[in-house]
């Protein structure tokens, strides 16, 4: 195969594995990182605005499952995401263990609302995240060696040559390897008007 200059990795396979591995907890992060996100914020900023110690927002961010479920709740609240308990329809092995006597499942009026009732009644019920919702440079995106995501406040891109800095910085060393992922400093996200 002969290398092409203007082909970069296209990450697909990371991507996958990436959505594949998402649980609750990596996603409550995502959330929190999205909102901060679209208002501009740094970590500490974000801390200040919420009126968090930064420990929070860190916590929040990378270990969200090691959290009360009230603290998770109360730190979704004002943002456009909610926890919500999706109803999965037993098996016929789960409704038939379920039966009296081993009987035929309950049905009627009163079993039906006991399982498809809405907590809330709403025009539009909250809709699970699907993984592909989440944008492929959170999922994806480290800095060289992988130890941390980029700063939520920049605008992470992946590039096809190396950034300005990098030249003048680090090409002349052996060894070096050019970040695939970069988030410049000029391209800070603006908060939203008021």
């Amino acid at each position: 195969m002969h290398w092409n200059p203007l082909m970069w990795p296209t990450f697909a396979a990371e991507l996958l594995a990436a959505r594949a591995s998402l649980d609750l907890s990596a996603e409550i992060g995502l959330a929190l990182r999205a909102e901060r996100h679209r208002l501009g914020m740094s970590q500490r900023d974000y801390a200040a605005h919420r009126r968090w110690t930064l420990g929070t927002v860190i916590r929040l961010e990378t270990a969200a499952a090691a959290m009360k479920l009230g603290d998770v709740m109360d730190a979704l609240d004002g943002t456009s995401f909610v926890l919500c308990l999706c109803h999965r329809p037993p098996t016929p092995s789960e409704a038939a263990a379920a039966a009296p006597d081993g009987g035929p499942p309950a049905t009627g009026p009163a079993a039906a609302d006991m399982i498809h009732a809405p907590a809330t009644p709403t025009d539009h019920p909250p809709q699970p995240v699907h993984p592909t919702f989440w944008p492929r440079a959170e999922l994806v995106a480290r800095v060289r060696g992988g130890s941390r995501r980029f700063a939520a406040h920049h605008v992470t891109e992946q590039v096809s040559s190396p950034p300005p800095w990098w030249w003048y910085a680090e090409s002349s060393r052996i060894g070096t390897v050019p970040p695939d992922w970069y988030a410049p400093r000029f391209t800070r996200r603006d908060r939203p008007a008021s």
